[in-house]
């Protein structure tokens, strides 16, 4: 009798038992999933005014002074004028070097003082090598007196010929080495631009309500040859590499590498394009949605069922929400939509948001007043992902941190208005990615310190 008792309180309580969909099963498409490469086609220009400040800084104020007195008693010294003349023709550059020369010669009994201006030309060729560092030859293409060291002292003159040839002789090395040394060190873009790398490496939190984090992995990088214009000098950086964005933490580094690989340029049209793989966990999007769900209650009359939590995953090319519901329903109920780009909102949408199939029968037979709750509407519009003003905020702080690192001295870096345009959508066993393609201008100019 106890026996039949139990055994027909247990089919009861089996009866009573809120009936559980089945959990649809996680897809996905297991195919490597490719981080797309971003380029960068940036222009570099050096005017011709800066350039002739940076030949000016290197040998300005250079002295040179005699080791000692010659046989015909002449000791002198030598010092750089400021006003110096910088032409380019092609990779060639013409530099005009006027001098002030101070001389004098002993006569045993007296000694000549005279003072003149010597004017030297120098012809510096030029050539960016493959690794982005600059190669020079700098040579003596001529001089003329502007003003001959005379004593004014009368029948007595400074022998011009002979100080000539040895002012030449010790200062055409010097001043030779000096150009070449500054324009190789100051044109070098390598040593230039790798402070830049290590900055573009360097994530940057562009979203704290989304803890979205941004990183660039330069990988190849090359330079097209300069060219000369009324202007001045012209070439292009091109760059490409990893652009990569995801809430929860900062990406983490795909390749080690410092720099990037330096190779030969291919010409391209001015341009930035830098498609950003956005990578949005499971994890992250849930909590963005339970701050829209967690205890909302939906129904109809006495029928009320409020959320207790969330989950999501991935089935082939759709998301699925499974809520976990108590109330007149207790138990999980599984949505399913498809994620679509909103390109002109910025944010991700769950499209035709529905019960899928095995809840809907369930449901049928134990709680079909649900389909008349508001559940769907309400949870498609809690499974926005308003992308938008974070995304904004990502081309903004990139634009920003373009435009105020000085990866050396003198160079500048200057990015106009970027657009940002969501591409594409994916589905991993981590979360959602999307690309994003960022798209402006970017230029390079390098500017001698007045």
């Amino acid at each position: 009798m106890r026996t039949g008792v139990l055994l027909i309180l247990s089919l009861l309580l089996v009866q009573c038992k809120t009936p559980q969909p089945a959990r649809p099963e996680a897809r996905y498409d297991m195919n490597p999933l490719a981080v797309p490469l971003s380029s960068l086609h940036i222009p570099v220009t050096i005017t011709h005014q800066d350039l002739q400040r940076i030949i000016r800084q290197g040998v300005t104020g250079q002295s040179f002074v005699s080791p000692e007195t010659t046989k015909d008693g002449l000791s002198w010294s030598m010092k750089v004028q400021r006003d110096i003349r910088v032409e380019l023709t092609g990779q060639q550059i013409r530099s005009v070097i006027p001098i002030d020369v101070h001389v004098a010669r002993s006569l045993g009994f007296t000694t000549l003082k005279a003072n003149g201006e010597l004017e030297v030309t120098l012809h510096t060729l030029f050539q960016i090598r493959d690794d982005w560092t600059v190669q020079t030859w700098t040579t003596l293409e001529g001089y003329d007196w502007i003003r001959k060291p005379v004593a004014q002292v009368a029948g007595l003159q400074i022998p011009v010929g002979a100080l000539t040839g040895l002012l030449l002789d010790y200062s055409r090395p010097r001043l030779t080495r000096a150009i070449d040394d500054q324009i190789s060190k100051n044109v070098d873009l390598r040593a230039l631009l790798a402070p830049l790398w290590t900055v573009m490496r360097r994530p940057i939190q562009v979203s704290e309500s989304m803890n979205l984090w941004f990183r660039f992995e330069p990988r190849v990088a090359g330079i097209e040859g300069f060219v000369t214009d009324p202007n001045g000098l012209h070439s292009a950086v091109h760059l490409s590499g990893l652009s990569r964005l995801k809430a929860g933490g900062p990406p983490t580094l795909i390749d080690p590498e410092i720099d990037p690989r330096f190779a030969a340029a291919a010409g391209n049209r001015d341009s930035l394009r830098l498609v950003i793989h956005t990578e949005i966990p499971y994890d992250e999007a849930e909590r963005l949605a339970e701050n829209n769900l967690i205890g909302k209650t939906f129904g109809e009359g006495k029928r009320q069922v409020t959320v207790e939590g969330i989950d999501l995953f991935g089935q082939s090319d759709h998301v699925i929400a499974s809520l976990r519901l108590t109330g007149a329903y207790k138990g999980t109920v599984h949505l399913r939509g498809k994620p679509v780009l909103n390109n002109e909102a910025h944010q991700v949408e769950l499209s035709a948001l529905d019960f899928d199939v095995e809840t809907r029968n369930v449901l049928h037979r134990s709680a079909s007043w649900l389909f008349k709750a508001n559940i769907r509407s309400t949870l498609g519009k809690a499974l926005v992902f308003p992308l938008g003003q974070d995304m904004n905020q990502v081309a903004e702080e990139i634009r920003r941190t373009i435009n105020t690192t000085r990866p050396g001295p003198w160079i500048h870096l200057d990015a106009g208005p970027l657009d940002l345009r969501l591409r594409d959508i994916l589905l991993t066993p981590e979360g959602m990615v999307l690309d994003f393609l960022l798209s402006g201008r970017m230029d390079i100019h390098l500017k001698a310190l007045d």
